[in-house]
């Protein structure tokens, strides 16, 4: 039953579009909003769907990247394995739009693009560094490329 009071009903439609709001900016970030930029931004790679020099490709864009170990040891909540894939971060010294990290993806035939919220925290993911539970990849296996500086994410804070 809607609210009598019309002061109640216009503050529950204004939580109601607010709350909608934040949901379709929060799900924009995550689908592939075509208006969001950022410096950092990561991806996932299959081997049996990217191409044998896709290294070669992403070292084409002259952009700084790093990979992670393939992680082919993988399981989800179930127990089941994963499939293999690698994590990729991508870098820039200023934003990059949707798009155009869409279309460097696209070149490898990589997963739709997400902003990286912390670099930091991604390169330790790569590893698994902060999930014992998870299984375990070695640090030395993460490749740096284009002067991506991977000492610099390596370092204890």
């Amino acid at each position: 039953m809607p609210y009598a009071d019309p002061e109640k009903r216009r503050e529950v439609k204004r939580r109601s579009e607010a709350k909608r709001r934040a949901e379709k900016k929060a799900a924009g970030v995550r689908e592939g909003n075509p208006d969001v930029r950022a410096r950092a931004w990561t991806f996932i790679v299959y081997p049996e769907s990217a191409p044998e020099n896709w290294r070669d490709v992403l070292d084409g864009f002259h952009l700084q990247w790093a990979c992670s170990p393939l992680h082919d040891r993988d399981v989800n909540a179930t127990g089941e394995p994963k499939k293999a894939h690698w994590h990729i971060l991508l870098s820039f010294g200023g934003k990059k739009g949707y798009r155009q990290i869409w279309g460097i993806s696209e070149a490898i035939n990589g997963t739709r693009p997400q902003v990286c919220q912390d670099q930091k925290a991604l390169i330790r993911y790569f590893s698994h560094r902060d999930n014992p539970e998870k299984a375990q990849y070695k640090p030395s296996d993460i490749e740096a490329r284009g002067g991506f500086d991977l000492e610099e994410y390596l370092k204890p804070t």
